[in-house]
């Protein structure tokens, strides 16, 4: 393991991605939100991010291309 857990979500993770550039990390959760975390550091960014799902967050993905 590197580094510590990423503490945030209010249950399971469900899915985990890198952002292209390395420098983000974005985790879905069955508590139907998705973090951003500073891959670096673990800090998370927002509080929490993108929420309002009215369901359990099940894939997280980034666009290679940045769009």
């Amino acid at each position: 393991m590197v580094g510590e857990p990423l503490e945030g979500h209010h249950d399971h993770v469900q899915c985990v991605a890198y952002s292209p550039d390395g420098w983000r990390i974005i985790s879905g959760s069955r508590d139907r939100t998705i973090r951003i975390w500073n891959a670096e550091t673990g800090a998370g960014i927002g509080d929490p991010s993108l929420e309002g799902h009215t369901l359990e967050v099940r894939t997280t993905a980034y666009s290679p291309d940045r769009r």
